[in-house]
């Protein structure tokens, strides 16, 4: 979905409100997710929103999660649990654009991501805890060619796009020639269904 407004659209009043960093230029690009606190294992209950200025606002908005699925949630890589990114939080000049393991393009850290660990192994998501850098979170896509609706394997901790991530890269791709840097922001709202 795409929008467009001389205001300036609620996730950048809800950045700027926290003292979060904000962007205004032609594809430089603000990329907050909305984390939706509900339980709902395994779901793509979450929004990515993808917002710049070019004598208005665009903002387009993608399901996404910001959770791991049940899979890894039950079976965490690591013992100290699965990485849930931190909520109301900013990784400020974290990500790049690069390859996936699995062969396409997607963006990867280009620097340790502060996460909390979850490791009691059951489909309930605990927030907190102390402070764990994680090096492998992406921000990348579910299936290439069906829209998932489950989560499954497609996230141990990453932001996942469930469809429109051709576009998303595509927005990334476009920050990157317009010369407005080849680092991306991404902030994680709390409980903010926009």
């Amino acid at each position: 979905m795409i929008r467009y407004s001389v205001d300036s659209p609620p996730v950048i009043d809800h950045c700027v409100a926290r003292g979060f960093k904000t962007f205004k230029g032609k594809y430089d690009l603000n990329i907050i997710a909305c984390r939706n606190m509900l339980e709902r294992p395994d779901t793509f209950q979450d929004t990515i929103h993808v917002v710049y200025w070019d004598q208005k606002w665009v903002e387009y908005v993608f399901p996404c999660t910001t959770h791991a699925g049940q899979h890894y949630l039950l079976n965490p890589s690591r013992s100290s649990g699965v990485a849930i990114l931190k909520h109301n939080h900013q990784y400020r000049s974290s990500f790049k654009i690069g390859m996936r393991s699995s062969g396409y393009e997607c963006l990867v850290p280009c620097k340790d991501i502060p996460v909390w660990r979850d490791g009691n192994r059951d489909d309930v998501i605990d927030y907190g805890g102390a402070d764990h850098d994680s090096a492998g979170i992406q921000i990348h896509r579910a299936n290439a060619s069906n829209t998932s609706l489950k989560i499954g394997r497609y996230s141990a901790g990453c932001v996942v796009l469930q469809t429109g991530f051709n576009d998303f890269m595509d927005l990334c791709h476009k920050q990157v020639q317009n010369r407005k840097g080849s680092t991306f922001t991404l902030t994680i709202l709390k409980g903010i269904h926009l």
